[in-house]
């Protein structure tokens, strides 16, 4: 028997054998068993020093990672990427000190905290915001709708945006993240984009590069897509010609 169901089948028996106990004309009986089902009370979880508290009992949360708390419905820290089976695949260390809240979410990663709906965060302070967000990569941070970040330090928001690389930041709406290589300070990784695009054709209205260049939509024969591929010019280039020099790119490392 479930601490829960122990709790209540007590209330049920004392309430029983001492009267009804009618507070403001409600059943002492049903308002603790209201308040233990609906949140109120709260179980430990499945890793050491984890706490769980579900909203109902139809689909009960579960902290199986150490020192994690998981609070509402059909939400877990640690274990499984699925959003919709939530079935146990890893040991309690996944997810240690993690938090998921809200419908639905998985802090899988350490630290981790996913909240919303269908939210997922893996690697270490991994953060998931809204719904149908993504984070794979170490202090990864996504929140809005549908977006992902999967670069590690990368922020993204907005409606189905992306980042993929070391520190980028990208928000609006289906952006375009490039990514040449894995070194920092590359000409062909995107460091910055706001996205202006949709579900077909994803494309920047802005594009930042990590060496530093900028692109910008209908400037330099930019589309929106193209950035770093020859011919197409950045506002550095563009202006340099306007001077009649000759833009020389600075070096960048991380």
């Amino acid at each position: 028997m479930s601490a829960k169901t122990e709790i209540i089948s007590n209330i049920e028996s004392n309430v029983s054998t001492n009267g009804t106990g009618n507070i403001s004309g409600l059943s002492l009986q049903n308002v603790l068993k209201g308040m233990i089902n609906n949140g109120m009370f709260y179980d430990s979880g499945t890793g050491t020093g984890s706490v769980v508290r579900t909203v109902g009992v139809e689909i009960p949360s579960t902290a199986l990672g150490e020192q994690s708390y998981a609070e509402g419905y059909n939400c877990k820290t640690g274990g499984t990427d699925d959003y919709n089976s939530l079935t146990p695949s890893e040991s309690s260390s996944a997810g240690l000190m993690a938090h998921a809240e809200g419908n639905s979410t998985i802090a899988k990663g350490a630290n981790s905290h996913a909240e919303g709906k269908k939210t997922f965060a893996n690697g270490v302070a991994a953060h998931a915001e809204g719904y149908n967000t993504f984070v794979n990569a170490t202090a990864g941070h996504a929140e809005g709708q549908s977006t992902q970040a999967t670069g590690s330090l990368s922020h993204v928001e907005g409606y189905h945006t992306s980042a993929q690389n070391y520190a980028e930041h990208a928000q609006g709406y289906y952006n375009k993240s490039n990514k040449a290589s894995t070194t920092f300070g590359d000409a062909g990784n995107t460091h910055h984009s706001i996205g202006v695009g949709n579900s077909t054709t994803p494309r920047n209205a802005i594009e930042v590069m990590q060496n530093g260049e900028i692109y910008i939509i209908g400037l330099g024969g930019y589309d929106g897509t193209n950035a770093g591929v020859s011919g197409v010019k950045s506002l550095q280039v563009l202006l340099a010609e306007l001077d009649g020099i000759t833009y020389v790119p600075v070096t960048i490392t991380g």
